[in-house]
């Protein structure tokens, strides 16, 4: 037993005189003393009250311990569990061997302490079962008896891309497509790496049933990898590592991580704005239904334009994509629909396929279309609505069996209201709509972005691995980025080259980053600690408003004490999760220490 104090004993035969000097000068407000044999044997305890009464009904001083003045009191084992130990009046528990000698003793205040121990760590392994399952890479859901979803894992609600206030208590089985994890808490049958069809992707997962006291109470739904592909990129690596000279691997040289395709794994993103995207993008790949993407040059149209074919039933077929603003307008027609032998002078001979017939079968992705002049949309309508196309200088008209995504840049509404885009073209382009946040309202990414295209240009070339130091990520998440995902990768890759040292530091950042990233109060530029202020204000997550930071955080602290302490019973209060308050608390202190 931890918390065991040494004994306070004495030997039967003891001088009673003795004893009670013993009892006098005792430092504990409980002055029971533990009686043993000469052999170190548990005999009972000498009370204070016991002997007053014992000298009351004619006892000496002078006689010695005898086992007719002792009471029994409650004997523990020394392996006994704190938590069995019978409670009751007694304020002294001696703790005997298996042989019922005494070893030490324990009080009833040593009792508490060690209850409140128990409880600090309870709370501190909560605490850390809490932080992993909210910074884990895959997603976890878990469920009770009723296989309703009682704790759902940030990872998990971002590729679903729903709020947890929508899932909570909700059954499983209306939530996640193709679970059995409502079956597993009727069978408690364990199921690991099990295929399930998520949004209409594969997905490596595992089911475990949750016992207690011999009965089912729950169990825990488990996405090991995000995707299969995810298992394919791990063999590519373990196999491309086994290709690696030796001497190359000591070097913290990183096996390549390009792909052969894009899927939604490499979207990297945190936001929930970007899983929203991603959810209802895969929700798009179903069917072969007409995509437009909107979303400022760089915020990875084109990525997810890739990822809905490759997860799609067109995914056998060609991905072509075309710049539609890349092609002269004289040559957009030829191009997209192809042209017969002899269309126009110097037409190849035997003619040749335009886009469109080479993804046959497959996806065109037609980028930029808002930049397309109108005798071209009327074009496009007519392969939208009658599936057909017709190659400049044939009379015959082709089949069109592929699936058409367009994207652009532009507010096509608007074009649309100025006579500048057909509105019955926007109306069949516009079937699902998936409109890209700029990485400026989604800053949550950037460190996430950071850590993939770093990891990624020092395998590409070969350099060890670099980190960035934590005020030049602050600089970064404090810049605007308006070259999006594609100015952040031109300037990892720019630093990764230029830059020795392993370690970027905000002095290295470009000029024009350092300028725009700082903040400013009318005409006055802010210095970097004032910065550093702003950008924890800034990331402080809903419900805390920056102009409402002293009053929000007098309303978490009522509320805490309310509830004498308890952060759980607190943030259930404040209607948020137990590790989000503590991220609240610590981001909030931090701002306020800075002030």
């Amino acid at each position: 037993m931890d918390w065991m104090l040494e004994p306070e004993k004495l030997t039967i035969d003891t001088p009673i005189h003795l004893a009670v000097e013993k009892m006098l000068r005792a430092r504990h407000p409980n002055r029971d003393i533990i009686v043993t044999d000469h052999d170190g044997q548990y005999l009972g305890l000498l009370s204070p009250i016991t002997l007053i009464k014992w000298l009351q009904l004619g006892g000496k001083l002078e006689e010695r311990l005898s086992p007719d003045i002792l009471i029994e009191g409650k004997v523990l084992n020394l392996y006994d569990a704190i938590t069995e130990i019978p409670l009751g009046d007694v304020e002294v528990f001696p703790v005997v061997d298996n042989s019922g000698k005494v070893q030490g003793r324990l009080s009833s205040n040593a009792l508490l302490l060690a209850y409140q121990q128990l409880l600090d760590e309870k709370n501190a392994v909560a605490d850390a079962w809490d932080i992993v399952l909210e910074t884990a890479y895959e997603g976890i859901v878990m469920v009770n008896s009723q296989g309703k979803i009682i704790r759902i894992n940030e990872a998990y609600k971002n590729f679903l891309g729903v709020k947890e206030e929508d899932v909570l208590y909700k059954p499983v089985e209306t939530i996640i497509d193709n679970t059995r994890l409502h079956i597993t808490v009727k069978t408690g049958t364990p199921e690991r790496g099990k295929l399930q069809v998520i949004q209409g992707q594969n997905m490596v997962v595992h089911r475990l049933p949750i016992w207690r006291n011999n009965k089912i109470v729950g169990a825990i739904g488990m996405l090991i990898f995000e995707g299969v592909s995810d298992i394919y990129r791990i063999l590519e690596q373990v196999n491309e590592a086994k290709r690696v000279p030796h001497s190359l691997q000591e070097g913290s040289v990183h096996p390549t991580l390009d792909q052969p395709k894009v899927t939604f794994e490499a979207i990297k993103s945190k936001s929930h704005e970007l899983a929203y995207c991603k959810s209802l993008a895969r929700r798009s790949a179903r069917t072969s239904a007409t995509v437009l993407i909107t979303g400022e040059s760089g915020t990875g149209k084109e990525m997810f334009a890739q990822a809905i074919h490759h997860l799609s039933q067109q995914n056998k077929g060609a991905f072509v994509a075309v710049n539609c603003a890349a092609i002269p307008e004289g040559l957009l027609e030829s191009e997209l629909f192809g042209y017969e032998e002899g269309a126009f002078t110097g037409a190849k001979k035997g003619g040749r396929k335009g886009r469109f017939e080479q993804a046959g079968g497959g996806t065109i992705f037609l980028d930029e279309i808002g930049d397309m002049p109108l005798f071209m949309q009327a074009k496009i309508l007519r392969v939208l609505q009658e599936k057909e196309i017709q190659p400049v200088g044939s009379e015959q008209t082709r089949t069109f069996s592929g699936r058409v995504i367009a994207a652009t840049h532009v507010d096509l509404e608007e074009k649309v209201k100025k006579g500048e885009f057909r509105e019955d073209l926007y109306y069949r382009l516009n079937v699902i709509h998936l409109q890209i946040p700029p990485l400026r309202e989604r800053k949550q990414d950037i460190p996430v972005l950071l850590s993939h295209f770093i990891q990624h240009f020092c395998s590409l070339y070969h350099l060890p691995y670099k980190t960035f130091s934590n005020t030049a990520i602050e600089v970064l998440m404090n810049y605007d980025w308006p070259g999006n995902i594609r100015e952040v990768m031109n300037l990892v890759e720019s630093l990764v080259t230029l830059v020795d040292s392993e370690d970027i530091q905000q002095t290295d950042l470009p000029p024009k980053v350092m300028k725009k990233a700082f903040f400013h109060e009318g005409d006055v530029q802010m210095p970097i600690e004032k910065q550093q202020e702003q950008v924890a204000l800034a990331s402080l997550p809903y419900p805390l408003k920056k102009n409402q930071l002293a009053h929000e955080w007098q309303e978490i602290q009522n509320v805490i004490q309310a509830c004498n302490g308890n952060k759980s019973e607190a943030a259930r209060r404040l209607g948020i999760h137990r590790t989000t308050l503590y991220q609240k608390i610590n981001r909030i202190k931090k701002v306020i220490k800075n002030m």
